[in-house]
């Protein structure tokens, strides 16, 4: 899966994977999308969410996927 922020690829995860990005506090638009070959090729469409960042905090989001293979990313506290 690919992550992004502001529509641009900021990484891609494999299943369990973990990244941690540095973004500038403001307004940003997280998404995810399928990316690779195949069928996962990123024509599905991408979901985005926005967030405002605040300086010196810590926010967490995870991406998942349900068993239809419809993709989201939201906050979480895990």
């Amino acid at each position: 899966m690919g992550f992004f922020v502001d529509g641009k690829l900021a990484t891609s995860l494999a299943p369990a994977e973990r990244a941690t990005l540095y973004i500038p506090p403001g307004p940003v638009v997280f998404g995810t999308a399928y990316v690779g070959r195949g069928l996962c090729d990123g024509t599905g469409g991408r979901r985005e969410r926005d967030a405002v960042l605040v300086p010196d905090t810590k926010k967490a989001y995870r991406i998942f996927s349900d068993q239809d293979g419809n993709i989201d990313v939201l906050p979480t506290t895990l």
